[in-house]
């Protein structure tokens, strides 16, 4: 539906009516540009004070209101900086949370932005009146970081000679990145557009050009557009440089630019852009809304396609000549759904991000139509709240999945119907489009819909079923798997189709539960071994063989949803003459698909026939085709132990391209039958994946490859064979099989001198390749390519040296992009295998400071696909450095570039998950007590541990043997003179469950002490002890360590409040905390707020206490709360008395500015080190005929009154936050 101005009134005061912008000067020395834009603003409210405005890394020097009036403006973007003044937290959540709420507060949508107007006092007249005012602003742009992309080639000469030009970026709305505006697609108005240039430049931009007017030198010229269309800023673009120009010849309102030289490229790419005009005109049954329409190829495009009002921006590699076959369907599809955007997202603009869903839906349906006129039927971590923030992967997904989503509503709904429906829109938003502003009627220019695609998920289905004789009835049965990954449980209607000897019939059943049986009454009867035709569901009558069938069913084969009205994912189970009896008769591109997907799992001869006669029907759709000659292989490599006769598709390679004559050499190139030219290429490379049963390639199948190139002739051929023989370079490569001997005698790894005779011949056709590249380079370098491509896979497989200065040279600035990318690719690959920290820094460098946006864009996706290291795998990769590289990337260098902030994020999160990096040390003012090695760490100096007073008891009362009379394990010493100790107990222990340990209670203190062991036998560590101002590290080397030791679990008891004048802050490492319900029922959930259990257990615990000497500060020990963070800290607030505690979710950082470093703590006496001894002895005799492993559950009365582990070892604590119990230890009741 369209949508009226009442959302966009109630959140901006004001209408935008028209907007000037005019760049009066370019220079390419310095990359700038000097201009400034003139809004003309209609308020809606009398009170209006300000006006905030979207600008990014413009300098802005003036701001006046009608020419009369200096206005004072301030500036502020929190994108520059995500995480302000943080100096500790390093963990993607916290990021996203930030990186969200700097989006939302510049969200023009929400009346925000960087640039803030306070209108002036001399205004209030106008703004009482509700009349227009004017606001002006002068602006300049320097070097600019994304947005607009300056392009000057690294030569001598002019700039004529080097080719300068420039362009606009576009991510979403991102014109504020190079003029001030409104940068919101629900904010539409008439443009008036300006651009100075030099005699040598043309400028093209949006709208209709008005006039050209020269200087009086005749040195510079300025061209005027108008777009009389009210159009959002979002869809403003600009290209500017040494343009050639070419008319279409059939559309005069239609006009190409490209770059000097390049000319006859355009002509020949551009040949049929026409067309796609009139069939959206004709299929919509609506003119273009446009008058008129430019393209223009610039190099070093931020997208392949970027798309304006009335102007589109391609890529100069999407040119090609007539000669070239593969590089056509790609160019073709891009400029139609260009074109169909100029209707659906330029023309009708959305209303918000969440509509921009519907918006694209429409623009890529309307152009698989006009790809595919049967309707394209045949082919087919983070937050989504802002689209910068979203992840490009996201973004990705989230295209396909709408636009499918569309073509399930196109089936639901009727094609006529939604095509009324996209006529209806275009109508009403042209007659919008014609009328004067008033503060309502452009509101039929803004779409929107229902969200229906912000819900994830899938129907997942497995069904079977039998065929009952007797009853003559199929009984199906259905199961939704709704338990796996995106899986939702679907209830609704759902069609199945049968195929049988009379035809196809449709059955629609309703979906209610997991499980459903079905009984389906069969129209056919069988007949036994009778050839018949069959009528099809397209209404043809085929001949079938119905020799391989079941002689007593009439059922030939069943396919549930055949024509996608769900989003689902379906594995049915039927016999494998059904799936070979789909992929002979069946005419649905899908069932054939389907078909040869499911014969993989029956490698029988059948199989293998009806595959082979699948890839010779040239009936048959040429994907389809592929498809089979690629699992072929894969069938055959499953009957290696049977196959007989020669490998799988030589014969039907030679049957289709060998000589008459010599069937072993193959014909000249003619590739005027475009399938046949791709079963061409397909076929060599399904032939390289076959195996011999030692799983080497066979040697007929290397020799074949070769023969293929040696014999291959183009010379007759109207078409380049550019790709056809990068196949067969890629094909030469997948031969190749992990080598049996790749280590020399000196153990240098291998070399030339031991290559096998194979591997001999495929690097001396690489290296002739690679030769006659730099003497006759191939289109887009596609040779060189491949055999980048294939000397990394020998280098993998153990082949070639390692090396990556090969790589590194053709990734190099100044080699062709694509060629660049191939290589950069094979170094990701090589950083992933062997974790080569060099090389991943020289990447990130390219990320840092390559000049080519789309390239930076391509190597953080291929160091996401070959990740050097996960956070599941530790890696010597994994360094402190690394981390805050990519912090810093994340947090402040890519601020004009959201797409790069979001490609590192995604990068950051494969390497680290969502919770902090293991490998950064313990933050400032912590404190660690590692209880296996019996010390402590502190960040600034070292610090004491120690205890005192009734040690038997406390010893009694951890070893779970609890008298009448208990004691609270708090104690507090107020003795006069001294410092307030605060005493907490803790247990010692070799295993995370052992009973048969000591527990000692420890003293808190802030005064620094000297340092003392937890026991006497440790006193030997002591001198061991960091300075204080050096860094945490272990002081206890690991051959003085047990080696059977394991980790240290730790139990502490908060019975009593402490008193107000000690505050104490635990902080376990993330990846030493996990989660348990031995002894205690505890509800674990993530982002649950619970109240916070009685026991803690850790392993290494950084501690922290502060004494408050602030009055004001201080309050009664009834008000302290003890509660556990997200980021794993145990804060001490003022907030509830201890009994009423609850879970508070708190960053790192966010506690009372009285917090101080723990400076020491205090040792055991030597009674109760003595006393502790003799209780250990004692519980090891009592326990020594117990079962060494008892079950967590399987406690006794006595044992459940002990302190209880919540933390446990075995359950991951990175993915979800600490949730506990509410207290029922009888020491929490007694509170």
């Amino acid at each position: 539906m369209m949508k009226k101005e009442k959302g966009s009134d109630a959140c901006r005061p004001y209408r935008l009516a028209h907007q000037t912008l005019c760049i009066t000067g370019i220079n390419f020395e310095t990359e700038s540009l000097v201009g400034y834009v003139e809004m003309q603003i209609y308020p809606l409210k009398p009170d209006l004070k300000r006006v905030k405005i979207n600008s990014k890394q413009c300098c802005i020097y003036r701001v006046s209101v009608n020419e009369m009036w200096e206005a004072n403006f301030s500036y502020n973007d929190p994108a520059l900086e995500i995480c302000q003044g943080d100096g500790k937290q390093r963990n993607l959540e916290f990021f996203e949370m930030c990186h969200i709420a700097a989006m939302k507060s510049v969200d023009p949508d929400c009346d925000n932005g960087e640039l803030t107007i306070k209108i002036p006092s001399e205004a209030s007249t106008l703004l009482q009146e509700l009349r227009p005012f004017r606001i002006c602003i002068e602006f300049s742009l320097e070097r600019p970081k994304g947005g607009l992309k300056f392009v000057v080639a690294d030569i001598d000469g002019t700039m004529l000679e080097r080719g300068a030009h420039l362009f606009t970026c576009k991510h979403e709305n991102s014109s504020r990145l190079w003029f001030p505006c409104i940068d919101s697609y629900s904010e539409v108005c008439t443009w008036k557009l300006e651009f100075t240039v030099d005699m040598y430049l043309t400028a093209v931009s949006c709208g209709d050009l008005i006039e050209t007017v020269y200087t009086r030198d005749l040195r510079k010229k300025t061209y005027h557009y108008y777009l009389s269309t009210p159009t959002a800023a979002p869809n403003i673009g600009l290209a500017v440089g040494p343009f050639e120009v070419y008319v279409d010849p059939h559309m005069h309102e239609v006009t190409h630019f490209c770059l000097p030289h390049l000319l006859p490229l355009l002509k020949q790419t551009v040949s049929l852009v026409h067309e796609s005009f009139e069939f959206y005109e004709e299929l919509l049954s609506s003119r273009y809304p446009y008058s008129c329409y430019k393209e223009v190829f610039v190099d070093m495009a931020y997208n392949d396609s970027i798309v304006y009002a009335t102007i589109s921006i391609f890529n100069t590699n999407l040119l090609h000549s007539k000669r070239i076959i593969d590089q056509v369907p790609e160019t073709r599809q891009l400029m139609a759904a260009a074109i169909a955007q100029q209707f659906f997202g330029c023309f009708i603009s959305m209303y918000s991000w969440q509509e921009m869903k519907a918006v694209q839906d429409y623009e890529l349906q309307v152009g698989m139509i006009f790809l595919d006129p049967s309707g394209g039927r045949d082919r087919h971590y983070f937050s989504t709240q802002q689209p910068h923030a979203m992840s490009p992967l996201y973004y990705t997904m989230f295209e396909k999945k709408s636009h499918l989503i569309i073509r399930m509503l196109e089936i639901r709904i009727g094609r006529e119907l939604l095509l009324q429906v996209l006529n209806k829109l275009l109508s009403l938003a042209v007659n919008a489009s014609q009328q004067k502003f008033t503060s309502h009627n452009w509101g039929n220019m803004l779409l929107s819909t229902s969200s229906f695609s912000l819900e994830g998920g899938f129907a997942k289905f497995i069904g079977s079923f039998v065929f009952n004789r007797k009853r003559n009835i199929v009984e199906l049965e259905l199961k939704q798997d709704w338990t796996c990954n995106g899986a939702l449980k679907y209830v609704g209607p759902l069609t199945v189709a049968i195929q049988e000897l009379d035809g196809t019939f449709n059955h629609t059943f309703k979906i209610e539960e997991n499980k459903t049986k079905f009984e389906i009454t069969c129209h056919s009867k069988s007949r036994r071994h009778k050839k018949k035709k069959i009528p099809l569901s397209t209404g043809e009558e085929v001949d079938m063989d119905l020799a391989d069938s079941d002689p007593d069913s009439p059922v030939l084969w069943l396919r549930i949803d055949p024509e996608m009205t769900v989003y689902r994912s379906v594995a049915l189970e039927q016999p494998d003459w059904m799936w070979q009896y789909m992929l002979r008769y069946e005419r649905c591109v899908v069932a054939q698909t389907e078909a040869i997907n499911s014969l993989l799992h029956y490698p029988t001869p059948k199989t293998r026939l009806t595959l082979t006669d699948t890839i010779e029907n040239e009936k048959c759709f040429y994907r389809v085709r592929m498809d089979a000659a690629l699992h072929l292989s894969q069938v055959a490599n499953a009957m290696v132990g049977t196959w007989a006769g020669p490998p799988a598709m030589v014969n039907i390679f030679r049957k289709m391209f060998g000589s008459h004559t010599c069937p072993s050499i193959v014909k000249r190139n003619n590739f005027s039958n475009f399938q046949n030219y791709y079963i061409q290429n397909t076929i060599p490379l399904a032939m390289a994946k076959l195996r011999t049963i030692h799983g080497i390639c066979p040697n007929e199948v290397l020799h074949f490859i070769l023969d293929l190139i040696k014999y291959n002739d183009n010379s007759k051929n109207r078409y380049s064979d550019n790709y056809y023989r990068a196949a067969l370079v890629d094909a030469l490569a997948m031969t190749v099989t992990p080598a049996v001997n790749t280590v020399t005698i000196t153990g240098l790894g291998p070399s030339t001198d031991a290559l096998t005779e194979e591997t001999r011949l495929i690097l001396e056709e690489l290296t002739r390749f690679l030769n006659l590249e730099k003497l006759l380079p191939s289109y887009k370098f596609t040779i060189t390519i491949g055999c980048i491509k294939a000397i990394r896979h020998l280098q993998k497989f153990g082949h070639l040296p390692i090396d990556s200065s090969l790589f590194k040279k053709y990734a190099s600035v100044g080699t062709f992009s694509e060629v660049r990318l191939a290589a950069l690719e094979a170094l990701a690959d090589f950083t992933k295998v062997e974790s080569c920290r060099e090389t991943l820094d020289w990447l990130l460098n390219v990320v840092e400071n390559d000049q080519d946006p789309y390239v930076r864009h391509s190597v953080l996706q291929m160091l996401i696909k070959y990740a050097p290291f996960s956070k599941s795998k530790p890696s010597s990769l994994s360094t402190e450095a690394l981390v805050e590289r990519l912090w810093t990337m994340m947090n402040c260098t890519f601020a004009h570039d959201s797409r790069l902030r979001c490609d590192v994020a995604d990068l950051y999160y494969t390497l680290y998950g969502r919770t902090r990096p293991e490998c950064l040390p313990i933050p400032d003012s912590l404190v660690v007590l590692n209880l296996k090695e019996k010390r402590t760490v502190t960040s600034h100096h070292s610090s004491d541990v120690g205890a005192d007073a009734s040690s038997q008891h406390y010893t009694d009362m951890l070893l779970g043997e609890h008298r009448s009379e208990v004691k609270p394990p708090w104690q507090i010493d107020t003795d006069e003179g001294s410092q307030s100790q605060l005493r907490l107990k803790i247990k010692f222990g070799s295993k995370p469950h052992d009973d048969s340990v000591g527990r000692s209670p420890v003293h808190v203190h802030s005064p620094p002490q000297t340092y003392t062991s937890f026991n006497d036998d440790f006193t030997k560590y002591a001198n061991k002890i960091p300075s204080p101002t050096s860094a945490p590290i272990n002081i206890f080397s690991p051959e003085k360590s047990s080696p059977e030791a394991t980790p240290i679990i730790t139990t502490m008891l908060l019975t009593r409040q402490p008193s107000s004048a000690s505050l104490v802050r635990l902080h376990p490492s993330p990846s030493r905390l996990s989660t348990s319900s031995a002894g205690s029922d505890l509800p674990i959930a993530a982002d649950t707020e619970v109240v916070a259990e009685e026991v803690i257990t850790m392993e290494d615990i950084p501690m922290e206490t502060t004494d408050i000497h602030d009055e004001d500060t201080a309050c009664s020990t009834d008000q302290m709360d003890y509660s556990i963070t997200r980021d794993h800290q145990m804060v001490t607030s003022f907030d509830t008395p201890l009994s009423q505690s609850h879970t508070s979710f708190l960053p790192l950082g966010t506690s009372s500015a009285h917090f101080s470093p723990l400076h020491s703590t205090m040792a055991p006496s030597p009674s109760l080190s003595e006393s502790l001894h003799k209780a250990l002895k004692k519980k090891k005799k009592k326990n020594k005929h117990k079962h060494k492993h008892k079950h967590k559950h399987d406690r006794t009365e006595k044992d459940h009154e002990k302190p209880t582990d919540v933390l446990s070892s075995e359950t991951s604590y990175h993915n979800s936050p600490n949730v506990f119990s509410k207290p029922s230890s009888p020491e929490f009741e007694s509170m």
